[in-house]
């Protein structure tokens, strides 16, 4: 049967807290895997930019959070996971053939028809590796890595988990958290790293840029407390990254939270509409978010806002561009 949403309420809180939210039962399927598409059919695909496939997480009306895909339109949702344990994170390999993601403080990779489950990493009673992400040449992971409590640093390690190198530290002050990284992003050239860092309280987050050594932060974002904000992701053609966060647009804090872009150097802060959690579309025409009454797609200019699912998602991503974009 397809996926129905018992929660009606608008959206009003973070991404952490949206996964209360109760889903209800989907239905079995299967997408045919097909390579990533061409320069030249991106040229031709629809105005709308409805193209790729989105990967989602969400519990499907069971116990555990798993690992979903579906088409743009919200047509033909496949669930790929079906062990036990929350799924998290997914991220799409840049030939869309595998998605990594998070289970039991362990990276994992499938393959994109659910098949080839492979454990990345193995990690101790204590230690912990989240929220990876793809580069864009498929060489390495950039993942957050911890110690299972809320002490996070970016880290990145070859695809097959080897060669593992801490980029941040998690920074300490009088037994109180003042800075911990997670939610890294790669730029479409591979040359920097977004992510979100958690300072002062422990709960107030900014947007973050860095070059892929982990040299020259910035931060981009200098928000008010209580303000929790979303994996950033970076647009095709790198010059805008985008964003959820509980703010206003002068980053002074609000109890709904929205989607912003904002230029990769801190400039030219843009507020589209209520939602959380938000990607970009592989030819950049396109953002898919968790609207107020379930998952939507928007232009990236904010225009033509319309549901594609009554339900809602714990994470969201849309496969990259195309190599050879």
């Amino acid at each position: 049967m397809d996926f129905q949403s018992r929660a009606r309420d608008a959206v009003r809180f973070p991404t952490l807290l949206l996964a209360l939210l109760p889903l209800a039962a989907c239905r079995d399927g299967s997408v045919p895997l097909a390579p990533p598409p061409v320069a030249a059919d991106v040229e031709t695909a629809s105005d709308q930019g409805l193209m790729g496939t989105i990967a989602f997480t969400s519990t499907g009306g069971g116990r555990f959070l798993q690992i979903f895909t579906m088409n743009p339109d919200g047509s033909d949702i496949t669930q790929l996971t079906t062990d036990s344990g929350s799924h998290l994170h997914p991220s799409w390999s840049p030939n869309w053939h595998q998605i990594a993601f998070e289970r039991i403080y362990d990276i994992f990779v499938i393959n994109a028809d659910g098949t080839g489950l492979t454990q990345v990493t193995h990690n101790g009673p204590v230690t912990s590796s989240a929220q990876p992400a793809w580069s864009p040449d498929g060489r390495r992971l950039a993942f957050a890595s911890g110690d299972r409590g809320r002490l996070y640093g970016i880290s990145v390690m070859n695809s097959d988990g080897t060669e593992v190198t801490p980029l941040t530290t998690p920074v300490f002050a009088y037994d109180a958290v003042q800075s911990s990284d997670y939610s890294p992003a790669w730029s479409p050239n591979g040359k920097q790293l977004a992510f979100v860092r958690v300072s002062r309280d422990g709960i107030t987050s900014d947007i973050c840029v860095m070059n892929a050594d982990g040299s020259e932060v910035t931060q981009l974002t200098h928000n008010a407390s209580g303000v929790v904000v979303s994996r950033p992701w970076w647009s095709p053609n790198g010059k805008r990254l985008v964003f959820s966060a509980n703010s206003e647009l002068d980053g002074s804090y609000t109890n709904s939270a929205r989607v912003f872009t904002i230029n990769p150097d801190g400039s030219d802060v843009v507020e589209f509409t209520i939602g959380i959690i938000p990607a970009w579309s592989p030819n950049g025409r396109q953002i898919v978010f968790d609207g107020s009454n379930g998952i939507a797609v928007m232009g990236a200019d904010g225009s033509g806002i319309r549901q594609v699912a009554n339900f809602f998602a714990i994470d969201l991503t849309w496969t990259p561009p195309p190599l050879n974009l």
